[in-house]
């Protein structure tokens, strides 16, 4: 996302009017080419397969067909479609950039866009599982997959809008020339850096931070008076009823409360760096001892994150991982057996 301001695709020495940083420079000096090559193909399809089998599960299993399993199964999409047109052509293939200038300038836009697409996604899981356990009734009658649909929609809108803005204001398509960022508007450069940081990645997570742990203190006052109601009277079976729906989304909360952290631990270094190149003049950034190694090591686990996502998803959500286990088993008695007749 930060590797050079623009090169001429057809001109060996990559230069061109804005700057004359060579892309993957940093990267390549800390690891040689052909093992960054292949660690980042085989993040790319860690993604799209952990990834890809939760979406499958989820669309194939009516009892995950619930709002919160359908914006999940979108952000799954978000995570592949990273993995496609950002992770393997981009760090995976590297020429491939090189080579297309129109790819190479797109992407810089189409990177921004999923990533505003992820947050947007926790953002929404997270106000549907606070309305779920602090409105239960209302939840109850409204919670239908169209809305989730219309969810889904209305944030892969404001993603690609976000997410293209510079390109249909500020920073013009130039046949023959990469660039995702336009010195002869620096300011409105930066503008957009700082608005989309702080609308899209600092916004979300502190209000998820304080939904979650408002939903912690619903759930933990409801136990407490459920408890007391207990050791007076018999509770009615209706109660007991609303109790074990709560108890769901206390746990699908929980799962997703790990989602925004890990989220958090791994993306909030990357960000940092990226502040950091845009603000500090690059002929200071270079001189500072262990900056490739910081890049290279929090771009690896930024980007690693969709991966992780979806593996920590499988297994925390009990339904998905009782799938997932029950075809393992299936494989693993059944197999062998299969082959010898």
């Amino acid at each position: 996302m930060t590797d050079s301001l623009s090169y001429n695709v057809s001109n060996d020495n990559q230069t061109v009017g804005f700057s004359t940083i060579t892309p993957n420079k940093s990267e390549a000096t800390a690891i040689p080419v052909l093992p960054r090559i292949i660690s980042w193909n085989i993040i790319a399809g860690l993604t799209v397969a952990f990834n890809l089998v939760n979406i499958i599960i989820i669309l194939t299993k009516q009892r995950l067909r619930s709002l919160t399993h359908i914006i999940m199964a979108s952000m799954f999409l978000a995570d592949i479609l990273f993995a496609i047109t950002y992770l393997s052509p981009r760090f995976g293939n590297p020429s491939y950039g090189r080579d297309n200038w129109l790819y190479c300038t797109l992407v810089y836009n189409i990177s921004p866009t999923i990533i505003i697409a992820i947050n947007l996604h926790l953002l929404a899981v997270s106000v549907d599982k606070f309305t779920a356990i602090r409105f239960p009734v209302f939840y109850r009658n409204n919670s239908k997959p169209i809305y989730a649909f219309f969810i889904v929609a209305s944030i892969w809108l404001i993603s690609l809008i976000i997410g293209f803005l510079p390109v249909m204001t500020f920073r013009p398509l130039v046949p023959g020339q990469c660039i995702f960022w336009n010195m002869k508007e620096r300011s409105r450069e930066l503008a957009y850096t700082v608005f989309h940081i702080i609308f899209f990645y600092i916004l979300p997570f502190i209000i998820m931070s304080i939904i979650y742990a408002r939903i912690f203190c619903i759930a933990r006052s409801f136990s407490l008076r459920l408890a007391k109601k207990n050791t007076r009277y018999q509770v009615h079976r209706q109660v007991i009823r609303q109790n074990s729906t709560s108890k769901k989304h206390y746990k699908t909360a929980r799962v997703l409360a790990i989602l925004v952290s890990t989220y958090f631990v791994m993306w909030t270094p990357f960000y940092i760096y990226y502040l950091i190149f845009i603000f500090v003049p690059s002929s200071i950034l270079i001189q500072q001892p262990g900056i490739i190694s910081y890049l290279t090591i929090t771009r690896y686990m930024a980007f690693s994150y969709p991966a992780a996502n979806a593996i920590l998803y499988g297994y925390l959500i009990k339904d998905i991982r009782i799938v997932l286990y029950n075809c393992a088993w299936t494989k693993l008695k059944y197999g062998p057996s299969s082959r010898k007749h």
